[in-house]
């Protein structure tokens, strides 16, 4: 690994998964000098977002989040960078920012919200189990606490998965925007799907991440890997339904729904 120091930083990728995170923890792990730590998912969905909420975020798992939160403030003791790449934190990250002795930064990674529903889909997100003793792997719930868009409720047993798929991307973006808009503009770096491998918008990420490191050539793209098959039909018509996300993506420039 390329050898250097910058300023120690904390950093946090926010996402709703399925849009490059694990291609950016590799690209990120392979460029960032020794005194950093990449990580992805280090403990995955024990996060419990649907559980725990901004303002409350130790509902559940308590002491996983505590030890998590404690191995984090070990590194910033000891003037280590820390990156983590994974989604299920995006409920967290306000917390963190408050429990932290420095700044967090924040990689804002989104894609299209149709292209989000669809590769969830093929992990079989909202998707009624073959046997009925098996859970739904239900990624958030307009119900939940402090949910944003709990309009939804009235609508929720009549929605399909992919519409469900649709209301968790936006249920994410709310969030983005709500932390947006308190989170310092130097600390906050948003980066589309689309130029996740765009060499010059990497650089600008490497300088974002107070390194000086030359990322060099990209010899490697995302590759959605579903690693199965989408258990519905899928009508990406039914995003017209939801006007409240369609602005949502407009706003991102996601507007090819529209028409």
């Amino acid at each position: 690994m390329i050898q250097g120091m910058g300023k120690m930083s904390v950093v946090f990728v926010l996402s709703t998964g399925r849009c490059g995170t694990q291609w950016l923890h590799q690209f990120l792990n392979s460029r960032l000098p020794d005194s950093w730590e990449a990580s992805h998912e280090p403990i995955n969905f024990d996060y419990a977002p649907t559980d725990n909420s901004p303002s409350q975020p130790l509902n559940k798992n308590p002491q996983k989040l505590l030890n998590h939160l404690a191995y984090i403030q070990n590194r910033v003791k000891n003037h280590q960078s820390y990156v983590e790449c994974g989604f299920p934190c995006w409920r967290h990250l306000g917390w963190f920012s408050e429990e932290l002795d420095c700044p967090v930064k924040i990689i804002y990674l989104h894609r299209d919200p149709v292209q989000v529903s669809r590769s969830w889909l093929k992990q079989n997100a909202f998707v009624q189990p073959i046997l009925p003793h098996l859970g739904i792997k239900e990624l958030f719930h307009p119900a939940a606490p402090e949910a944003q868009l709990t309009h939804y409720q009235n609508s929720w047993r009549g929605l399909t998965s992919f519409e469900k798929g649709l209301y968790y991307w936006a249920e994410v973006q709310a969030q983005a925007a709500r932390y947006k808009t308190v989170w310092s503009t130097e600390n906050w770096f948003e980066l589309p799907f689309h130029q996740l491998t765009d060499q010059c918008v990497l650089q600008d990420l490497m300088g974002f991440l107070d390194t000086d490191v030359e990322i060099g050539n990209i010899d490697a793209v995302p590759r959605d890997r579903f690693q199965g098959i989408e258990q519905d039909v899928v009508d990406e018509t039914l995003i017209r339904r939801h006007p409240d996300i369609l602005q949502e993506a407009e706003k991102l420039g996601y507007s090819s729904y529209f028409s």
